[in-house]
């Protein structure tokens, strides 16, 4: 059976332009997004990892519209997220909603849960208040939560607590995509198998499809069933799960996967460490980001940019390793 593409990337952008800080000195530009392309399929997770700067993150933003593209082409349902009709705009941010990091900083200490959870509703819904109540109501009840939580607010909620919250603040609208940005690491281990499984129940529940980031590679592996690698801007290998972690093929892949704890190898000097500085201003189109810490650099790595090639049916790689 065919798979429904729910989200199409193609050759996405983001630059910034740094501010010059000499009268004569030529402007930096940092890539924070360059020139990726993915597709994400109804009813998966698609799990995005990399090192802290690497641009999940601001790929999150460019799919939920939060800010502008420089080029390239953001496809939901096969209508851009950004297209200028404002009744198709709302329809498709209706759909893909986000769970963020921090809950507590996305609610308004002031305002009850009951409010955190009926906003939404407010916005995009007809609906009476009675409603609206009845709506939060039941959603409180599916993550376990009774309703006298309506009248509390945020700080009388615990950490996993306020990210089920926002957990259920996203699913109001009955969206179709929604994007996890780092959901549970700022919290303890203790919670985060909680949180994750009530995304898996909602996720079957409701029929979701997830893009799951994160810099936690088990994390990513326990929810993801097909994994892009970013690394500055670039996704550099994609792939089942499985492939990912049992045969990863890129060497930033492979000291990512090294770099994974284990009791089995503690104190274990051969372990890979991924060396050098990252090199943030290299400019557009010379060589591959990833050359001058890469312990397998070839000499034309320094100055052509590799392209992604396909390696089989599901496995992608952007690397001369692989010409």
């Amino acid at each position: 059976m065919k798979k429904e593409k729910i989200l199409e990337v193609k050759n996405l952008k983001k630059y910034y332009t740094l501010p010059k800080t000499k009268l004569f000195q030529q402007p930096k530009t940092i890539k924070a997004v360059n020139d990726i392309s993915f597709d994400i399929y109804a009813g998966e997770t698609f799990g995005l990892v990399g090192e802290s700067g690497c641009g999940k993150s601001t790929t999150a933003k460019l799919i939920a519209n939060l800010v502008h593209k420089t080029e390239g082409d953001l496809l939901f349902d096969g209508i851009p997220v950004d297209i200028k009709d404002k009744q198709k705009r709302n329809a498709v941010t209706k759909n893909i909603q986000m769970i963020f990091q921090d809950p507590f900083g996305v609610m308004n200490p002031r305002k009850t849960i009951g409010w955190f959870l009926e906003e939404p509703l407010k916005i995009h819904q007809s609906l009476s208040r009675k409603e609206r109540r009845m709506r939060v109501n039941h959603m409180l009840e599916e993550a376990g939560f009774d309703d006298t939580y309506y009248k509390r607010y945020p700080h009388e909620l615990s950490g996993g607590q306020r990210q089920r919250m926002s957990i259920l603040c996203s699913l109001m609208l009955n969206p179709k995509f929604i994007i996890a940005d780092e959901p549970v690491s700022a919290l303890d281990v203790s919670v985060q198998s909680s949180i994750l499984n009530l995304m898996k129940d909602l996720q079957v529940q409701y029929g979701l499809t997830y893009l799951f980031i994160s810099h936690d590679l088990n994390v990513v592996e326990y929810m993801s069933d097909r994994i892009g690698v970013m690394y500055l801007g670039k996704i550099v290998e994609l792939a089942h799960v499985e492939d990912i972690y049992d045969n990863p093929l890129h060497p930033y892949t492979k000291s990512l996967m090294a770099a994974i704890p284990s009791i089995h190898d503690r104190g274990n000097p051969d372990k890979a460490v991924i060396a050098g500085e990252i090199n943030r201003h290299q400019k557009i189109g010379t060589g591959c980001p990833f050359y001058n810490r890469c312990p397998e650099a070839l000499g034309k790595c320094k100055d052509i940019e590799p392209i992604a090639r396909q390696l089989n049916q599901n496995h992608h790689v952007c690397c001369h390793l692989y010409d």
